[in-house]
């Protein structure tokens, strides 16, 4: 026992430490392309934001998408029903002066079948747009900006190269977050350095040229997509475009979530990950690997302290607690470039990441690997996906239907929206 138990133990604080790799390359990306100036891209460009229900930092959203210096933008937000709990914040912005030259309001027809409302959503903001724009610009209603938010997206595109310019999202719990959010944190934490490193699209913070767009038939992806980003990259890819990913369109999120709401935000992130991301075999080689040496640790362990193998039962603690140190300083890497690149456009700094803090990144880190793997275990297994109040039946990354889709319910609370 005290021979597998060792074994064990190595390897899961190797591959512990193999992480810090990854996040060290992560780091890379930062330092490489941490050097677009928010220089106002010439021409139109036009903002499209579908909502459904109301983040808790949607009305901050808005007026921060309404702050933008760049000389030549307008913003289209299509609301899902005349009903939904959003209107509130909409109609106190639109009371905003600037909100009467550049801020449009729709609301979404009868919905697409064959889509997720998102795209149908958008496809219908699509029909409003002047035929002159220049750029589409997509943001999420959970996202607030900062005031070159628009001019670093755009600036890239001056590149012929470049089909997408993206950024990422960060969860950073706020004082007194409860597990879950900090959960949801260190799973994103550790999902965003693949996302980064392989060039995934965010559709939170995204900007194309509109020829490009319609040229490589997005609209018509859009029709049968259950979600707007994952088909991006490979349309793009088709007509010789790459994605670039710009740090400083990483975005700080504060919100709090409960269980409920992480547990289907996670299954939901590998769902599309199944769909549309080509390294999806790696995602379940990594979790597999991390899930089968993390429980046969735990089991080992305690089989040594439930039989007085005591010898055995240290080793094993020992581990796990290596192991779990190590995953801590790993969210210490990723998040480092993060806050001092929030800091160099805000002039602020993120919460310091206390003995507390850090204490409960190391005591919830083997808790979130396991949601992990059973999250991937049912989005493989399952074709139903549940997103804000509607269910899906997912058949593949080209054919989904809706099932159930009824107006968004009023709903008050500072945690997100499942």
């Amino acid at each position: 026992m005290f021979t597998a138990t060792l074994l064990f133990s190595i390897a899961w604080i190797f591959w512990c430490v193999a992480q810090w790799i990854f996040a060290f390359f992560f780091q890379k990306a930062f330092a490489q392309d941490n050097t677009n100036e928010a220089v106002p891209a010439p021409g139109r460009a036009s903002i499209l934001l579908a909502v459904r229900g109301s983040d808790p930092s949607f009305r901050d959203c808005l007026d921060s998408l309404l702050s933008q210096d760049h000389p030549d933008f307008e913003i289209h937000v299509i609301v899902d029903s005349p009903s939904d709990p959003a209107m509130i914040a909409i109609e106190e912005c639109q009371q905003d002066p600037r909100a009467a030259d550049q801020l449009f309001v729709h609301v979404s027809p009868e919905p697409l079948k064959t889509c997720g409302l998102k795209c149908s959503a958008l496809l219908h903001g699509l029909k409003q747009i002047d035929e002159n724009i220049d750029y589409l610009v997509l943001v999420d209603s959970d996202v607030v900006v900062h005031v070159d938010w628009l001019n670093h997206l755009l600036a890239p595109l001056v590149e012929p190269k470049i089909g997408v310019v993206t950024g990422n999202q960060w969860f950073e719990p706020p004082r007194s977050a409860n597990s879950a959010t900090w959960i949801r944190s260190i799973w994103n934490a550790g999902a965003m350095v693949p996302a980064v490193l392989y060039g995934n699209t965010w559709a939170g913070s995204l900007a194309m040229r509109k020829s490009d767009f319609e040229r490589a038939g997005l609209p018509e992806r859009w029709q049968n997509s259950i979600v707007d980003d994952g088909p991006i990259p490979e349309a793009m890819k088709r007509i010789g475009l790459k994605t670039q990913f710009v740090p400083e369109l990483l975005m700080i999120n504060e919100e709090s979530c409960d269980g409920k709401f992480v547990i289907q935000y996670v299954r939901r992130m590998l769902t599309w990950s199944k769909l549309f991301d080509p390294t999806f075999v790696l995602t379940i080689g990594h979790a597999g690997l991390m899930a089968a040496l993390m429980i046969s640790l735990t089991l080992l362990t305690l089989l040594g302290l439930l039989t007085a193998h005591w010898a055995a039962a240290m080793v094993g603690l020992s581990g796990l607690f290596v192991g779990a140190a190590a995953t801590t300083i790993g969210y210490t890497l990723v998040r480092k470039p993060i806050a001092a690149t929030n800091e160099n456009l805000h002039g602020t700094r993120m919460q310091k990441l206390s003995l507390v803090r850090l204490a409960k990144v190391f005591f919830l880190c083997n808790t979130t690997q396991l949601l992990y793997a059973k999250s991937l275990i049912s989005a493989i297994a399952n074709q139903t996906v549940r997103w804000r109040g509607a269910t899906y039946e997912v058949i593949s990354k080209s054919k989904c239907r809706v099932v159930d889709c009824r107006p968004f319910e009023s709903r008050e609370s500072n945690s997100s929206i499942i």
